[in-house]
């Protein structure tokens, strides 16, 4: 229970810097559904888009899903 705890608010604190980035950066990161506003999602998105592997984001969406 600690460990999911810790891991809960670790990520609690990296969707508010994520957040804080896509104010300070436009739309970068805004465009991403709330779901997906954390670092490994929108990573792992953004590399999906960049390499071709998904052509939409609907394909990414589902790609990360997947993993």
């Amino acid at each position: 229970m600690k460990s999911l705890r810790i891991t809960t608010e670790k990520n609690a604190e990296l969707g508010a810097d994520l957040d804080q980035f896509g104010k300070q950066n436009g739309s970068i990161i805004t465009i991403l559904p709330k779901n997906y506003r954390y670092p490994l999602a929108a990573n792992f998105i953004a590399e999906v888009l960049e390499s071709g592997r998904a052509d939409t984001m609907k394909e990414a969406f589902t790609l990360y899903e997947e993993q």
